[in-house]
């Protein structure tokens, strides 16, 4: 959280950025209070959740399990119920505080208690044969019953909860307590909430290692880790982290992994067990597990532009991010099969040898991004300028009506692509390179009606044709919702840039990249512009 200070005075930024310390310091404080009153709330919905689970047909042989879960369903649904009046209120007795931390406390050991047995079971095969379903039977019956022996023991905490609720008339201490209107755990942005629940368990784990792994600590300890981030650097001599043993970690949801070059990171050949694991995140890994497209609920996949994916990665179905693939590797061959991407990242390094890729090879891109439909946002993140001199992406792809992001700077296309355009309703930021202008290109991005952002760079070098100086003019009129405008120009020739009397109405910040001979007017033509950055240079 950021606070941006406009056009002003050096005495009005320091007034603006103190009270906004000020003001940080005060909404800090009312999130670290509604945190620890919502925290509760955070486990016990999922867990009520889960209860439910089990009381379903898939778990309806375990009679004896499903008798017990019922109790502990209704219990703590009354439970919860009281949990959620706590929660509007501004102060709390420090009786009810107390009750209320052990209620958390038991929330959290009965839901590893059932994630455990929930994993023990396991999914079955409806066509499994008599003698292997005996087999299996008899491989968990001793963890069934060690189990069925833990929900007893966490039932007598539930019922001494209650009894405990009731004994000290925990009711009347929190009626005479006014509410919280404004700190409320259901005004909380999503994300907020999300996090609410990490912070309040011990299932999140970040660590930081440098130099040898065997400060890593023995991760087979922790079975029940939700969340585990894993930075491992070194920056003297080779040395090695095992990490075979996260493949136990059954309960994992988030798994990140950074290293460095000389680190050799060393992950399980085999992490399918991982089936909760929703988002992996890899730098610095080369090689990553080839089972990974087994994970049905994988959501989220961040890799190094080095690593090597799996054969059979296009059957990942589950995927919505894809991120940091290299553009012209031969994961584009199946990048069409991942229908549900949402989000996607391609990547050229500095140090590839690959000055402008072949036809073939765009083509191939051009015609997996057309079976994208559901995607939402599109970075080409390129170090160096790749020439689109046959306009194929700019002519042959036509991006999903609902796209909300395109960043494509680096791709010089010829001219402004055939599809932008007004239908393009969604698209909130827009970065693009184009060699060469015209009127009719500046009209089609003014018709953008939801653009926020527009990055644009404008390149006439020489030699382009036609020669002269590179001229931008955005008219009288469009871009009704732009409020930030990066434009770059470099040109052999000179350029200059004009805005008119009715264009960008709302736009705010203005930033200039300026090479060679250069003139801008009408800056005085933009009403609501609070702050130009410029960076001019010359050629020479």
């Amino acid at each position: 959280m950021a606070v941006v200070a406009n056009c002003r005075t050096p005495y009005q930024h320091t007034d603006l950025i103190e009270g906004g310390v000020r003001k940080l310091a005060e909404m800090e404080a009312m999130l670290v209070k509604t945190i620890v009153v919502s925290a509760s709330i955070g486990v016990m919905k999922p867990l009520l959740a889960k209860l439910t689970t089990l009381m379903g047909d898939k778990y309806k042989k375990f009679k004896g399990v499903r008798r017990q879960v019922s109790f502990l369903k209704d219990e703590l649904g009354t439970i919860n119920a009281f949990l959620e009046t706590l929660e509007l209120m501004d102060e709390l007795d420090p009786l009810v505080k107390n009750w209320r931390s052990h209620v958390r406390e038991m929330a959290y050991d009965i839901e590893d208690c059932i994630d455990n047995f929930m994993h023990h079971v396991g999914d079955t095969d409806p066509n499994e044969g008599f003698s292997n379903k005996t087999v299996r039977r008899l491989k968990t019956v001793r963890q069934r019953h060690r189990i069925a022996h833990q929900i007893d023991k966490l039932k007598t905490r539930v019922l001494e909860a209650s009894k405990r609720h009731k004994r000290y008339n925990l009711d009347s201490r929190v009626s005479t307590v006014g509410y919280n209107q404004n700190l409320g755990y259901l005004g909380l942005p999503p994300f907020v909430r999300w996090k609410t629940s990490l912070l309040a368990s011990e299932n999140i784990w970040n660590i930081k290692v440098y130099g040898e792994s065997n400060h890593v600590p023995p991760l087979v300890l922790f079975k029940y880790l939700r969340v585990l981030i894993l930075d491992i650097f070194s920056y003297e001599v080779e040395c090695k982290a095992d990490l075979t043993a996260i493949s136990q970690l059954f309960q994992l949801r988030y798994l990140k992994i950074a290293g460095n070059y000389i680190v050799d990171v060393v992950l399980p050949t085999k992490i399918q067990g991982l089936r909760h694991l929703e988002t992996l995140d890899m730098y610095g890994v080369q090689v990553i597990p080839s089972d990974i497209i087994y994970l049905p609920r994988l959501f989220h996949l961040i890799v190094d532009a080095d690593t090597r994916l799996p054969d059979g990665i296009g059957s990942l179905k589950s995927l919505r991010t894809l991120e940091r693939i290299y553009l012209f590797s031969t994961t584009i061959n199946v990048l069409g099969e991942l229908t549900n991407l949402r989000d996607l990242t391609l990547c050229r390094t500095d140090y590839d040898d690959i000055s402008d890729p072949e036809t073939a090879k765009i083509k191939l891109l051009v015609s997996s991004l057309g079976k994208l439909s559901k995607l939402r946002s599109l970075t080409l993140d390129i170090k160096w300028e790749i020439r689109d001199d046959d306009d194929q992406l700019g002519s042959l792809w036509e991006p999903p009506l609902e796209i909300e992001r395109l960043q494509l700077s680096q791709w010089l296309f010829p001219r402004i692509p055939k599809w932008i355009g007004g239908h393009l309703s969604s698209l909130c930021s827009l970065t693009l390179s184009v060699a060469g202008e015209s009127r009719d290109s500046i009209q089609a991005l003014s018709e953008l009606p939801s653009l926020l952002f527009l990055g644009l760079e404008m390149v006439r070098k020489y030699g382009d044709v036609p020669p002269g100086p590179l001229t931008v003019d955005f008219g009288s009129a469009g871009f009704a919702s732009l409020e930030h405008l990066d434009l770059s120009c470099r040109s052999s020739y000179g350029a200059s840039m004009r805005f008119q009397a009715g264009v960008m109405r709302r736009l705010q910040r203005l930033t200039l990249h300026l090479w060679g001979s250069r003139t801008w007017a009408g800056t005085e033509h933009l009403p609501n512009l609070r702050s130009i950055h410029a960076l001019v240079g010359s050629h020479n």
